[in-house]
C-alpha cells in the first residue's frame, strides 16, 4: 500500500521535496520514492524518524497509518459497490 500519511506528513507539515525527505531520513531519494509508492515497507525504526520529524508520538504516526489504511479499504470497498450496482443497472 502507498504510504500517503508519510507524502502527507512531506508535503503537508514539512513542505519539503522527496528528495529533502529521504536525506533527513538517511535513504536514498529512489528508496524514500518506493516508499511513499508501496514499493518497499515501513520499518519501525522509519516509523520512529518520521514521528520525530513531525513532531507526533510513534503512536500517532501508526494511528494515522491505520486509519489511512480503513479509510483507502472504505473507499475501494463503495468504488467496488458502486460499480457492481452501475452493472446491474445495465444489465
Amino acid at each position: 500500500m502507498k504510504s500517503t500519511v508519510f507524502k502527507y506528513y512531506r508535503e503537508e507539515i514539512l513542505k519539503i521535496k522527496q528528495v529533502e525527505m529521504a536525506k533527513l531520513l538517511g535513504l536514498s531519494p529512489n528508496h524514500y520514492n518506493m516508499i511513499e509508492n508501496g514499493k518497499r515497507g515501513i520499518s519501525t525504526e522509519l516509523i520512529e524518524k518520521v514521528s520525530r520529524l513531525v513532531n507526533k508520538s510513534m503512536n500517532e504516526v501508526y494511528a494515522d497509518i491505520k486509519s489511512h489504511k480503513s479509510t483507502t479499504l472504505k473507499t475501494m470497498l463503495r468504488d467496488e459497490l458502486s460499480a457492481t450496482a452501475e452493472e446491474r443497472k445495465t444489465a
